[in-house]
């Protein structure tokens, strides 16, 4: 089993934090107990499949909140409460380039999640 994943942003649901075309390693190796507010996640969400979000808030059931980094993607009430066996993995790295992130400044597309591609 391997521990840890790279992933392709294919949208910019988690700008500025995350410019589109960047790489998120995450890893595996969490207690999903131990997450907290901010931490960056890969999610398999049942309606919308892998993305990547921040953790906006945990609910006394234990439930995930999720949110994008900015006003293009979905809203924490349009994804809805995660479970916590759809949270995958948490993000440990990420490698985005200063071309990358100009352009993502300078052309705001409008995607309404954030998909991740291997």
């Amino acid at each position: 089993m391997f521990f840890f994943s790279v992933n392709h942003v294919a949208s910019q649901s988690m700008t500025p934090v995350i410019p589109l075309h960047s790489y998120v390693m995450f890893s595996s190796l969490f207690r999903k107990g131990k997450l907290k507010i901010g931490d960056i996640v890969k999610v398999d969400h049942p309606i919308y499949g892998l993305m990547v979000r921040t953790v906006k808030f945990i609910d006394r059931n234990g439930f995930f909140w999720l949110k994008g980094e900015n006003d293009h993607g979905l809203t924490t009430m349009e994804m809805g409460p995660i479970r916590p066996h759809n949270i995958l993995a948490k993000a440990v790295w990420v490698l985005s380039s200063a071309k990358d992130a100009a352009l993502n400044n300078k052309n705001q597309l409008k995607h309404k999640h954030t998909a991740l591609t291997s």
